[in-house]
C-alpha cells in the first residue's frame, strides 16, 4: 500500500527533525508511527537531491486563486 503524505503533518516533521529530535520522538510528539516519520524523512532527503527543474515538475506553480482578486488584495 502507498504511503500518503499529509503536508501539515510533513512539515511538522521536517520542522521537528531540524530541531535534531529523534525519529522516536517526533512520532511520540505528533501521534504517528516512527516508520511514518522515517518514510517522511526518507522522502524529504529525496526532495533535497532534486534539482530546480525536477522540482518545478513535481510541484507547480498553478494556484487555484484568481488573480484579480489576489493582486487586489
Amino acid at each position: 500500500m502507498a504511503t500518503k503524505l499529509d503536508p501539515r503533518e510533513l512539515k511538522q516533521v521536517i520542522t521537528l527533525h531540524l530541531d535534531c529530535d529523534s525519529n522516536r520522538k517526533i512520532g511520540s510528539a505528533l501521534s504517528i508511527f516512527r516508520n511514518t516519520v522515517n518514510t517522511y524523512i526518507h522522502y524529504l532527503k529525496e526532495l533535497l537531491g532534486f534539482d530546480t527543474g525536477t522540482l518545478s515538475e513535481l510541484f507547480s506553480s498553478h494556484t487555484m486563486l484568481s488573480t484579480a482578486r489576489h493582486n487586489e488584495l
